[in-house]
């Protein structure tokens, strides 16, 4: 009795699916995809996926410093925050305007009563004073680090050197300005959230 049950359960989920899986019809239009399972009246319509070179989504692996990631204020944008996101703080210091890194080296050197020089060097070194000092604290308070997993990028203006870009993730649009300096394209953070003393 048990066999006849398992096989009464493996035949009525067979042809549960059977329907869906081998007679569906997918029929691709110009601008939508349209699903229409035999005999239903109901349609669905799936929208395309937009164009590649519109949108850049977080791809969460930041490992060196490639020119290509500066050439775009998208990518600059997102490379900033995909960075600060896996912790790759030497890799975010890089993707900032020189006003936002001076900006962040006068924070830490109030912060921890060093001199200018000194907070300066331990950016540029990466070393443990400035990762557990001031990037671990700065990413935990950033609210805008915990969209960046599913965060869309995208060029919303862009003027000469200067440019706009509008993060999107769960719902939630944040413009962020990006700059260009020496040719490549760097986040303006600082310009984008000021600091209120």
């Amino acid at each position: 009795m048990r066999k006849a049950l398992y096989v009464g359960f493996w035949v009525f989920f067979t042809f549960q699916l059977l329907p869906v899986s081998l007679f569906s019809q997918i029929s691709p239009g110009p601008a939508t995809r349209t699903f229409r399972p035999p005999g239903d009246q109901r349609v669905m319509k799936l929208a395309p996926p937009p164009a590649a070179a519109e949108t850049r989504k977080s791809s969460l692996t930041v490992k060196s410093a490639p020119a290509e990631k500066f050439t775009t204020p998208d990518n600059a944008v997102q490379t900033f925050f995909v960075a600060l996101h896996v912790k790759n703080y030497a890799f975010a210091w890089k993707s900032m305007t020189r006003f936002s890194q001076n900006q962040f080296v006068e924070r830490f050197s109030r912060s921890q009563r060093i001199s200018e020089a000194r907070a300066r060097e331990s950016f540029e070194k990466n070393d443990e004073e400035v990762r557990l000092g001031f990037w671990n604290k700065f990413r935990e308070d950033s609210k805008i680090v915990s969209l960046v997993p599913l965060a869309v990028y995208v060029v919303s203006e862009i003027n000469g050197d200067q440019a706009t870009v509008q993060m999107t993730s769960g719902g939630i649009a944040h413009l962020i300005k990006a700059l260009r300096e020496g040719g490549s394209w760097r986040v303006a953070y600082s310009e984008t959230f000021p600091v209120k003393e």
